[in-house]
Order: structure tokens, then sequence, then C-alpha cells
């Protein structure tokens, strides 16, 4: 019978000890009303220091709570934010993708287009080459005909311009030796190294004996020799000296054209009296 009594002594005292239920409608009670009696707080075995630091732990926790919310909100809208401003990045990024996309197609299309062109070139050069080659020995043939050409021509020019020079060389030999039979003329011819003195008198009607000289020389002009005057002892106007040497230098009889030199040049003297 002990251990009965023992048993029915343990429920009776299971049956006075406060349920979950009504431990947590305490607690309810107790974070709602801070006034609870303290035979109440005995019985729950809480004392005022467990009640006040429960009370201040339930306001931390009330004041966590909000804080984190506004932290939670501002984290919720820079996502937004960052959402939408990565979808405007993904975008641009996509339209540079598109752009580089269709300047490596342009690219790949230009170098097929200047394939082409070089394999063209190739080819016209082929050919061109080709008629070159097939060419050469009648173009050669030319060539040296050509060259015979030009060779002969230049020898007669060459003997011509020798012809010329020995004409006027004859010329000025032969005039000297004509104009000493008529020196009574007033006309003197000194041959002298590379020019001919030419001497006139009888020109001043007021001074018979006076004197009027010049030399007569040959100078050099794109391979050809033409008549020079130098030296005139009284001036003579250019004007006058060029029109004379025109004159002698375009005749095409070598001792006529000396002879219009000296008779030009005599009324040339005269003209400035």
């Amino acid at each position: 019978n002990r251990p009965t009594a023992m048993m029915m002594q343990s429920r009776q005292q299971q049956q006075t000890l406060p349920t979950a239920d009504t431990l947590s409608t305490s607690l309810s009670n107790l974070s709602l009303n801070t006034s609870v009696s303290g035979k109440f707080s005995d019985v729950l075995g809480f004392s005022s220091d467990l009640k006040k630091k429960l009370q201040q732990s339930k306001r931390n926790l009330d004041n966590f709570i909000a804080k984190n919310k506004l932290e939670i909100e501002k984290i919720k809208i820079m996502n937004q934010e960052n959402v939408s401003n990565g979808g405007a990045e993904i975008e641009a990024t996509l339209q540079r993708l598109a752009d580089v996309r269709k300047g490596i197609a342009s690219i790949q299309d230009e170098k097929a287009r200047m394939a082409t062109e070089q394999r063209g070139l190739e080819r016209e050069n082929a050919s061109v080459l080709q008629n070159v080659k097939n060419s050469m020995p009648e173009r050669l043939t030319e060539l040296k005909k050509e060259e015979a050409i030009q060779r002969k021509k230049a020898e007669e020019t060459r003997q011509m311009k020798m012809r010329i020079e020995d004409h006027k060389q004859t010329s000025l030999n032969d005039l000297t030796k004509g104009v000493l039979r008529y020196k009574k003329l007033g006309v003197d011819i000194e041959a002298k190294n590379g020019f001919t003195k030419i001497t006139f008198d009888q020109l001043d009607p007021s001074l018979p004996e006076k004197t009027f000289s010049f030399h007569i020389g040959l100078e050099k002009r794109s391979e050809t020799e033409y008549y020079r005057v130098d030296n005139c002892s009284s001036p003579v106007p250019d004007l006058l000296v060029s029109a004379v040497l025109d004159e002698a230098n375009n005749c095409t009889d070598s001792q006529e054209s000396i002879t219009l030199l000296i008779l030009g040049m005599r009324k040339a003297f005269k003209s400035t009296l």
C-alpha cells in the first residue's frame, strides 16, 4: 500500500504544478501587465528583477525589429534599383554586342570583296605579263630598228654640222682673200685665233680715216654653232646687233650669211653717226 500512496501523492503534486498553457498565459499577462501581484509572481517563481529584465528584453526586441524593418525596406529599394540598372546595362551590353557582330560581318564582307579583287588583279597581271613575254621578241626587233634609224639621223646631223662649220670657216677665209683685194672699199679683215676682226673706214664723211671695228666669233648652242659679235669699237644698240645676227644665222648659205653679217654691221655703225 505504501507504493500506491506514493504514486497518488505524486499525481496530486503534478496536478498542483502549472501546465504549459498556464505558463504561456502567465507570460503573456506578464508582458502586457506590469502590475502583476507579488503573490502571482511567487506562484510562477519569478522575482521582480527578472520581470524588469524580461520587459527590457521585449522592448529591445521590438526596437531591433523596428530598426531592422527600416533597413530591410532600404535593402529592398536598393535591390529594385540594382535590378533596374542591371537591366539597362544588360540592354546596352547586348546592343554593343550586336554592333560588334555587325562590324565583324562588315569586315568579313570587305575582306571577301578585297580577296575577289586581288584574284582579279592577279589574273590581269598574269595576262599582261604573258602578253609582254609574247611581244618581247617583236618589240625588241622594233627597238633595234628604231635605234638604227636614230643613229643614222644623229650621224647625218653631225656631218651636216661639220659641213656648216667648214663652210663658215671657208667663207671667212674666202672673204678675207676677197676683201683684201677690195680694201679700197673701206673694209679690212684680220683673221686671228678663234675670231675674225672686221674694220671699216670711209664711214664718216667728215673724218674718212676714222675706223670702226668689231670681232666675229662662233658660239655653240644646243650642239649648233652661231655667229657672235664682240668688241665693237663704237657703241652700237643691242637691238641692231641682234637683228644683224638673226639675219646672218638664219641664212642657209654660209657664204651669203657672212656677207650679210659684215654689211649689216657696217650699216649699224653708220647709223650711229
